[in-house]
């Protein structure tokens, strides 16, 4: 039941024609980490992450597209019954994209596999509650609504109940 909220500016950068980097920095929180029985919700701190994507096959608007990526939220520290504690998430997401552009923008569908660890710290403890590797669904679409700009939107399900939204441009 660990939710986190995120927003993240990501820059991208075509290292090949068919490979891409991913440079990730923003903000979030963690909700819902219980300790001794307590909920312990962290205020939002700076996040960050960092991925690759492939493109592994192109044709007629057709794309099949494999990445890897990891994203970490680092929330300042809260107090519980004046002991100090403090969390990161990290996650790691292992994903294969299937999409066909139309002229009503580009939808895509694809399975993932990822794995979330939480780290905790107290003034008398480590411990680092580790998920396993649980596979997934991702649903989105892609529209262009200026030129070079676009908009994004996709789910996440199975092993995450999750919904996002972009803005990217192309320079």
């Amino acid at each position: 039941d660990l939710k986190s909220n995120q927003a993240f500016l990501t820059l991208s950068y075509g290292i090949f024609n068919r490979l891409v980097f991913d440079g990730k920095l923003g903000v979030g929180d963690i909700k819902n980490d219980f300790v001794n029985n307590t909920d312990l919700d962290y205020d939002i701190g700076w996040g960050g992450g960092y991925g690759l994507r492939f493109k592994l096959y192109e044709n007629e608007g057709k794309k099949i597209i494999f990445g890897a990526h990891h994203i970490s939220i680092h929330p300042p520290e809260k107090e519980l019954n004046s002991t100090e504690y403090k969390a990161i998430i990290d996650d790691n997401q292992i994903d294969m994209l299937f999409s066909k552009e139309f002229d009503f923008g580009t939808p895509y569908l694809g399975w993932k596999l990822s794995r979330s660890r939480l780290l905790r710290r107290d003034d008398s403890d480590n411990s680092s509650l580790h998920s396993p590797w649980k596979m997934g669904f991702i649903l989105g679409y892609d529209k262009e609504i200026f030129p070079n700009t676009y908009l994004n939107l996709e789910m996440r399900l199975i092993d995450e109940t999750s919904f996002s939204a972009g803005l990217s441009h192309k320079f």
